[in-house]
């Protein structure tokens, strides 16, 4: 019986093998139509993705810059149209990164304003619901 993997054991003159508790080959595949779990996210977790993409695109923004500097010195060496082209398409994905650092802050801020918005439930009708009319306008005439 040949398996899908017959030529890659063929390619690199190895022999397949077979993993103990795994008899079917099936059992190796994902399963067509599982959908995965869902994940749960927490304040801390987008706290912590937030300051990982903030300081990647730091990281990028600085890297950006060097790149610009090194590649400007060869456009003005060359005088090539196409080095001043990509210098310039450089300083724009350096703008649009710029962009982005901003965009980040300003989700970060809509998504704490939506967790206050959460919190500041007030409520302003309260409704008797144990007991009968007679006793409402009874509860009502001794509260005054």
């Amino acid at each position: 019986m040949s398996t899908p993997f017959e030529n890659l054991d063929k390619t690199f003159d190895i022999e397949a093998e077979i993993v103990e508790g795994l008899e079917r080959e099936e059992e190796c595949l994902p399963v067509k139509g599982t959908q995965s779990k869902p994940v749960k996210v927490d304040k801390t977790d987008r706290e912590k993705d937030y300051e990982y993409v903030r300081s990647k695109i730091y990281s990028m923004l600085e890297n950006a810059d060097e790149v610009i500097q090194e590649a400007m010195e060869m456009a003005l060496q060359s005088g090539h149209p196409r080095a001043f082209e990509v210098v310039l398409k450089g300083i724009r994905d350096t703008s649009d990164l710029g962009d982005k650092l901003m965009d980040l802050h300003k989700k970060m801020k809509d998504l704490d304003g939506e967790e206050q918005k959460v919190q500041q439930t007030n409520v302003q009708n309260n409704v008797f619901m144990a007991g009968t009319t007679a006793e409402l306008i009874k509860m009502l005439k001794d509260s005054k």
